[in-house]
């Protein structure tokens, strides 16, 4: 029994050891990282899948059975109307939220530590530039790569505005030198110019089914009048 707790002992320090190298620290860092980048964009495409399945009608709540004729039965369809809808508005509101935070946040916050720490992620070819000379070392402050990130942000989800008028929020750059890196910015953008099409079909479509909800609680209210 000693024999075997020795050996269980001298084996988890051997693996621990060698889990702590930088080799395995490394490849697990980059293992995390690719992880948690996929599972953000699947999580943000489900989503997408999820808004846009929002129609301008589905504000208005279908009610099976018979029409209701007497006052105190329509006073409650139109209360119960009116709290289906603005429980559907926050439900998608809470939505497009998270899909915010999941298509564009926490990519973005990945983009950003790959950035300050490129060289313990992608020693070698600088990941920055500003103009056409790369940044040998971070020189740049947090808040200068944050300001990186939003730009991209920008420049994904208004497309090619950005370069048509040629603005940018910062002179900071991908360098196109690092082709790994500046793959992650291109799937980044590509990530929030698909929570941005998706945000604005939700504005579209909540902005079509006010009309829908407001003609709904009309008839409602007439079949009142006519039922006082």
């Amino acid at each position: 029994m000693d024999a075997l707790l020795n050996w269980v002992t001298e084996t988890a320090g051997i693996v621990g050891a060698w889990i702590q190298t930088d080799e395995v620290l490394f490849w697990i860092s980059w293992l995390g990282t690719a992880v948690l980048f996929a599972g953000a964009g699947h999580w943000a495409w489900r989503l997408v899948r999820t808004v846009r399945a929002f129609g301008h009608r589905d504000a208005v709540e279908i009610v099976s059975g018979r029409q209701p004729t007497r006052a105190a039965t329509i006073k409650k369809r139109i209360k119960r109307a009116k709290a289906f809808a603005n429980s559907t508005f926050r439900s998608l509101a809470l939505q497009v939220s998270t899909l915010v935070f999941a298509g564009i946040v926490i990519p973005g916050a990945i983009v950003a530590v790959i950035a300050i720490n490129q060289d313990w992620f992608l020693p070698g070819t600088p990941v920055l530039s500003i103009g056409d000379q790369p940044i040998q070392e971070i020189r740049a402050s947090y808040g200068e790569v944050v300001v990186f990130v939003i730009d991209q942000a920008l420049r994904g989800a208004l497309s090619d505005a950005f370069e048509v008028f040629g603005f940018s929020l910062s002179p900071v750059t991908n360098n196109t030198e690092n082709h790994l890196f500046s793959g992650l910015v291109l799937f980044y953008r590509f990530l929030s110019g698909l929570v941005a099409a998706a945000f604005i079909y939700v504005v579209i479509s909540v902005l079509k089914s006010r009309p829908t909800l407001r003609a709904h609680i009309a008839r409602l209210e007439e079949d009142l009048r006519q039922a006082g």
